[in-house]
């Protein structure tokens, strides 16, 4: 086992530099060590940085949601009503993406996440905007982007959506998500994990002792 670890980092297989931090930003509890040594037949249909990039684009998934919805709503809407529509929708899929996880809608999203799509796709929607008189609405679209991409609405709900977070799942969201994924993965390639539940105890204690630590 060690030695295919040793193959996998020398092959940058890894999503998780140091076991803990994706190359997306996002910090797992589980370690490597641990996913290999509970869900290693799973990798050797799925790589493993592939089921972390899955997990990534799915916790990013609320911001490509709202991002392409935002200027069909400011189409068919008032500028008012398309943000209010667009931060529901948003802080819907946020609350509750995490439990609805799916192999299919994750490369959807592993598309749709990408920033020249999503730029191009706003220079034209926000041009024809333009171009049919409706400027306030261009520029709620503008700003709308902005705040989404830059990440200030997911600050902006963090405090809310966390709390909502802890009390619907026992683990920490990433690592619910990136469970979630390698149980997909399991069960589309029929591979047993008996033992992950010893994995997800370990991450909660380790989650426990920190919250306990103010970490």
């Amino acid at each position: 086992m060690k030695r295919k670890r040793d193959r996998a980092r020398e092959r940058g297989d890894f999503g998780i530099p140091a076991g803990t931090l994706s190359s997306a930003g996002y910090r797992y509890q589980a370690k490597i060590e641990d996913l290999y040594e509970y869900a290693e037949k799973v990798f050797e249909y799925v790589p493993i940085a592939k089921l972390v990039d899955y997990a990534d684009r799915w916790l990013e998934s609320p911001r490509t949601l709202t991002i392409w919805a935002m200027p069909v709503l400011l189409m068919t809407l008032s500028p008012l009503q398309a943000a209010l529509v667009g931060l529901g929708l948003y802080l819907v899929w946020k609350s509750f993406s995490p439990a609805m996880v799916s192999l299919a809608l994750a490369k959807v999203f592993r598309l749709f996440g990408r920033v020249y799509l999503q730029g191009i796709y706003y220079v034209f929607m926000m041009s024809v905007l333009a171009a049919t008189g409706q400027m306030t609405a261009m520029w709620t679209g503008l700003a709308g982007f902005i705040v989404l991409r830059w990440g200030l609405l997911e600050r902006l709900v963090a405090p809310a959506t966390e709390r909502l977070h802890r009390a619907l799942f026992a683990l920490p969201v990433p690592d619910q998500v990136l469970r979630a994924f390698i149980h997909r993965a399991a069960l589309k390639h029929r591979v047993s994990l008996p033992e992950l539940e010893r994995m997800e105890q370990r991450i909660l204690q380790t989650w426990s002792r920190k919250k306990g630590d103010g970490g």
